[in-house]
C-alpha cells in the first residue's frame, strides 16, 4: 500500500555507548545471581511470551508483511528458544576429567563472561 507505518530513530554514537555501558555494568551483578534465580526470570519471560503470542504475532504482521501463520510460527521459535535456556543450570555445567595424564586431571568451567549483541534475521524477528 506504500502507506508509512511508523518511523525508526537512528541511535546516536553517545546513545550506543551509554547502552553498552549501562550492559557491561548490569552483566557484572547479573553474573552473581545463582543460575536458578536466572532461570526464575527467564520463566517468567516464557510466560509473558506465552501470554502476549498473538499480540507480537500482530506486531510481526505490522511491520514485516508475513502471513499471522508465519508470524505465529515465528513467536513459537523464539518461544523455543527460551524453553531451552530453561535448561541453564545443566547447560553451565562444566567438565572434569580425572587421570587424563599421568598425576593430570582438567576441569572446564562455564561462566558468563560479558555483554554480547544479537541481531536476529530479519525473516526471524522473534528470534
Amino acid at each position: 500500500t506504500q502507506k508509512l507505518l511508523s518511523r525508526v530513530p537512528c541511535s546516536t554514537e553517545e546513545e550506543m555507548n551509554a547502552i553498552i555501558e549501562n550492559a557491561v555494568s548490569a552483566q557484572k551483578k547479573w553474573r552473581e545471581v545463582p543460575v536458578q534465580q536466572r532461570v526464575r526470570v527467564l520463566i517468567k519471560f516464557h510466560t509473558l511470551l506465552v501470554d502476549k503470542k498473538d499480540e507480537i504475532a500482530d506486531v510481526i504482521v505490522k511491520e514485516n508483511g508475513k502471513t499471522k501463520v508465519d508470524a505465529l510460527g515465528d513467536v513459537t521459535r523464539g518461544i523455543e528458544v527460551v524453553e531451552h535456556s530453561l535448561a541453564m543450570p545443566t547447560l553451565m555445567m562444566g567438565d572434569t576429567v580425572e587421570q587424563i595424564s599421568n598425576n593430570m586431571d582438567t576441569k572446564s568451567f562455564r561462566q558468563p563472561l560479558g555483554v554480547v549483541a544479537g541481531i536476529a534475521p530479519f525473516n526471524f524477528p522473534a528470534m
